[in-house]
């Protein structure tokens, strides 16, 4: 009786409204997630959850594992490891997950953004999310001093925090701080001209260009140590879009962003776009820690 009293109040077209309405968020709700999925289970409802979107480079996964495990274990708090595989072929990483003692997701659509979805829904206890894709390599204490850059980076600027990210080499924000801190930024201009970022430039571009950042880059160990000395708790803030292939955020950001956005057409950045989108506009800070160097091998 009080929803006939209700709808009494709205015209036929208000009522068409408010049921178009309801069945788009059933129909975005079904998009943003799936029941057809595999998944196996090896967390233990931590506070910290990683995940590592992966299935396309298989020259590059062991490597990368092997210092995400070492980072693991150096971590002072508990951390929770999901491999998360859209569309690929996943036979290989389910055997890495065992050996590794991770968790493995797998689902059948090339969808990266799908694929986080389910497994942050998986991990309900997860409240700090770790994110890197499979071309990135952790350097030493990579979880820990993330998660203390995010605490601390409100210090900097009067910005609440959307998210951190590291250091990253070959990257159009991170490659001039790179260059700079190891005394090599003039040597780049030298030879390539002035680093001027955009999509269109050759930071994203030329092959010339990353592989001649990533001979500056190693040896890696002792780069990220220096880097680490040189730029001591330094946190910057990113003005412009910027990659996730490595970034920290809170399940809280997730959730008021409605979730990654699953597009039909597009795949491959679709979440990058929305989360830096969010944070634009939504006045976030895109914090950049400058003291936690990673290598984008992509």
């Amino acid at each position: 009786m009080k929803l006939l009293k209700k709808l009494k109040n709205y015209s036929f077209m208000d009522i068409c409204y408010l049921i178009s309405k309801r069945l788009y968020e059933r129909y975005r709700m079904k998009r943003l997630f799936t029941n057809k999925y595999e998944f196996i289970d090896r967390s233990c409802k931590r506070k910290n959850l990683l995940l590592i979107v992966a299935g396309y480079q298989p020259y590059y996964w062991d490597i990368v594992l092997e210092r995400v495990k070492r980072n693991q274990q150096q971590f002072t708090e508990p951390l929770d490891v999901c491999v998360c595989v859209p569309g690929a072929d996943g036979t290989v990483l389910k055997e890495m997950c065992a050996y590794y003692e991770w968790s493995y997701l797998k689902i059948k659509e090339d969808r990266l953004s799908l694929a986080q979805n389910i497994a942050i829904k998986l991990h309900g206890d997860a409240e700090w999310i770790y994110k890197i894709d499979e071309d990135i390599i952790l350097s030493d204490f990579y979880f820990e001093k993330m998660k203390k850059a995010y605490l601390s980076a409100p210090d900097f600027s009067n910005l609440e925090v959307g998210f951190v990210a590291p250091l990253i080499n070959v990257n159009a924000y991170g490659a001039t701080p790179f260059l700079k801190t190891i005394g090599k930024y003039d040597a780049f201009v030298e030879q390539f001209g002035p680093l001027v970022v955009g999509l269109q430039k050759p930071i994203h571009l030329s092959e010339e260009v990353g592989r001649w950042i990533w001979e500056q880059s190693v040896p890696f160990d002792q780069i990220a140590a220096d880097i680490a000395d040189k730029n001591a708790d330094k946190i910057s803030v990113c003005p412009h879009r910027f990659s996730i292939g490595a970034i920290l955020f809170k399940r809280d950001l997730w959730r008021d962003m409605g979730a990654f956005v699953v597009d039909m057409d597009l795949a491959m950045g679709i979440e990058e776009r929305q989360i830096c989108e969010y944070c634009m506009n939504n006045m976030l800070g895109i914090y950049i820690a400058e003291d936690v160097f990673v290598g984008h091998l992509g």
